[in-house]
């Protein structure tokens, strides 16, 4: 990251001063706030980012403190970051799941899914599970919730597969935690529930994200006679959407 950091820099110097201020602040402040906001401002003068800058600084004193940019300075230096975060930064296993919905159903989402980690805050503590949750806006239209869990367990054949012997060794490591990942599976359920309640939709949809569930029913009869048409032998993907023509 400090490399490609470096490189994306106008020049030397002003490299130089971007390694300085990323090496001085680090991650330490994540560990001060509960949440935290990043921002990546363009426009095409100086001027126009400048004053971007000011109103995007007037604006949030009032809810927080101003950060460094250590984010947004390696996101646009490295937008497409190795896929380390498979697992947590503690060698947790890690999985997300997400909703794109209305901006006027947010903090509707927000509290159901609180109240649902409330409700199972003590068989997550159990458990070695935590919580917590991305948030992005999608331009002007909607609104994008990602929770996620990490909880303590076993790594798989993916993650040792994948992720490179040098980095996994920085890891700790934590026995089979087969309870947990019911409990996680459980909880994945609830919340894809929570969203279908406000409207939410979702990329890669199928397997995770039930396909025929919120269609309209000749919509659904529709996509079950094609699917039967082509493929009724249910050879092709099975279970991708959603129950069809499983029998």
């Amino acid at each position: 990251a400090a490399i490609a950091v470096f490189q994306n820099a106008r020049n030397v110097f002003e490299g130089v001063w971007l390694l300085l201020k990323l090496a001085v602040a680090g991650k330490r402040f994540f560990g001060s706030y509960p949440y935290s906001a990043h921002f990546v401002v363009d426009g095409p003068t100086r001027a126009i980012v400048k004053s971007k800058l000011a109103l995007l600084r007037e604006t949030g004193s009032q809810f927080g403190d101003e950060i460094a940019a250590t984010v947004p300075t390696v996101v646009i230096a490295m937008p497409f970051i190795p896929l380390y975060p498979i697992l947590g930064p503690r060698g947790e296993r890690w999985v997300p799941q997400h909703g794109i919905l209305p901006f006027s159903k947010a903090r509707e989402f927000n509290r159901k899914l609180q109240a649902l980690h409330a409700e199972y805050a003590d068989e997550m503590k159990a458990n070695k599970m935590t919580v917590a949750s991305m948030f992005m806006t999608v331009s002007t239209h909607a609104f994008l919730h990602e929770p996620v869990f990490y909880w303590h367990d076993s790594r798989t054949a993916y993650h040792n597969r994948y992720l490179p012997a040098d980095y996994l060794a920085t890891l700790p490591t934590y026995e089979a935690n087969p309870a947990a990942r019911e409990l996680v599976e459980k909880l994945r359920g609830k919340i894809q529930d929570l969203f279908a309640e406000v409207g939410a939709i979702h990329l890669q949809v199928g397997k995770t994200y039930p396909y025929l569930k919120g269609r309209q029913p000749a919509a659904a009869e529709l996509v079950s006679d094609i699917k039967r048409a082509v493929d009724p032998a249910n050879m092709m993907n099975p279970g991708a959407l959603d129950g069809l023509n499983q029998d």
